[in-house]
């Protein structure tokens, strides 16, 4: 029903961040990930063409 009313999910997972479409909720010390980089998806966001339905809400690695 999402997809008849042009709704997609923002990929966030593996992604760097971006403010535009995400909200970081946390931060996470990983020196094996680059930093700024999505570790994980607490919350899926969405698209409604190129309006932000939802943020996706993410925890990003940080190295510092």
């Amino acid at each position: 029903m999402l997809k008849q009313r042009r709704v997609v999910p923002i990929v966030a997972q593996g992604k760097p961040f971006d403010s535009q479409t995400m909200y970081a909720v946390g931060r996470e010390l990983r020196a094996d990930i680059t930093e700024n980089t999505v570790i994980q998806e607490v919350v899926r966001g969405y698209l409604w063409g190129d309006k932000v339905l939802r943020e996706a809400q993410v925890i990003v690695a940080t190295q510092k």
